[in-house]
């Protein structure tokens, strides 16, 4: 969260910025906790990009170096 409030304070082209920062936190952090549930609650698409991305997981290869997340 502290790093997408940094982000927007910064102004400029923050959604490059963001997108680059969602890509390094989700590979250092994995994806079960990186967005705050409050933040997801107020996304009305969430649980559409939820099942999508859960199906982009399950089709990933096993030997993936990502397994852990």
């Amino acid at each position: 969260m502290a790093g997408a409030r940094e982000n927007i304070r910064a102004g400029g082209d923050s959604g490059s910025r963001a997108i680059l920062l969602g890509a390094i936190s989700g590979a250092r952090l994995g994806t079960k906790y990186l967005l705050p549930i409050d933040w997801a609650e107020k996304t009305t698409a969430f649980p559409q990009v939820q099942k999508l991305v859960s199906a982009l997981v399950a089709q990933r290869a096993p030997s993936s170096p990502l397994t852990h997340i």
